[in-house]
């Protein structure tokens, strides 16, 4: 008795990281949806000369992963993480000095990342699209999701 080949994804073995978070959990072993991939290099912000994070690998991975999925997958911004979704983990003390870029020296340097307007926006993208791709592994398929 021989068992069906179990279909093989072309992302398999793509190592995603919270920039690029892809949602799509089978239904049965044997039955895919549509996967969601939430990306955030729309949201930049330029870093001194020789910074270790490469900004650009994010857009880079995303339009590789367009180019070979084609409409195969759904590609979608990140949204922003609201205030109240950051307070469930973080001090609401913290957060709101990071939303309006007023932490310390030393807070920025553990981060590794300016307090720019475009920083916080990147930060919120970033969490925002880990929470969208998770909303939407747990919704299921159809249009409910995230």
């Amino acid at each position: 008795k021989m068992r069906a080949a179990r279909p093989r994804r072309a992302w398999a073995g793509v190592r995603l990281c919270s920039a690029v978070a892809a949602a799509s959990a089978p239904a049965t072993p044997f039955q895919y949806h549509t996967p969601v991939f939430y990306y955030n290099d729309v949201y930049r912000f330029d870093l001194p000369g020789g910074h270790r994070f490469p900004m650009a690998k994010y857009q880079l991975v995303r339009e590789g992963l367009q180019r070979e999925l084609g409409n195969r997958a759904e590609f979608r911004v990140s949204p922003l993480a609201r205030e109240w979704e950051l307070v469930r983990t973080h001090c609401p003390e913290y957060v709101e000095r990071f939303l309006r870029s007023e932490l310390s020296q030393a807070e920025y340097r553990r981060i590794g990342f300016p307090g720019t307007d475009q920083g916080v926006a990147r930060a919120l993208s970033s969490t925002g699209g880990t929470l969208a791709a998770a909303r939407a592994l747990f919704a299921g398929p159809g249009p409910g999701r995230a």
